[in-house]
């Protein structure tokens, strides 16, 4: 298994949920973070989080906050965008955010 996604085995293309992940959520009260950290190192996940943030919360196995999910079902697609462009993720968070595990992500956040 691989902690990259594989759009070409979709057939409606883009991402699938990793294999053993989506039973697996990870909580955490830093999900908007992590999901824009997330679509700052990929920008194959920054589309999909563009389109539907619940599902690009649901393909790392992150449990959003009804906050979270009010905040971003409210964001326009523009201001995301622009959250997108200028978040910066250091050198010692990369690995975690080129993964698909959410767990991982929200390590290197709190770290």
């Amino acid at each position: 298994m691989t902690d990259s996604p594989s759009p070409e085995s979709n057939p409606k293309g883009g991402y699938r949920a990793p294999r053993g992940g989506a039973g697996r959520r990870s909580h955490s009260r830093h999900g908007i973070e992590v999901l824009l950290k997330k679509a700052a190192v990929d920008s194959d996940f920054a589309r999909v989080l563009l389109d539907s943030p619940e599902k690009a919360a649901h393909l790392i196995s992150l449990e959003l906050r009804e906050s979270e999910r009010s905040i971003l079902q409210n964001t326009p697609g523009s201001t995301l965008r622009s959250m997108i462009r200028n978040t910066r993720v250091m050198r010692q968070e990369m690995a975690a955010f080129r993964t698909m595990r959410a767990a991982l992500m929200i390590a290197a956040v709190v770290a």
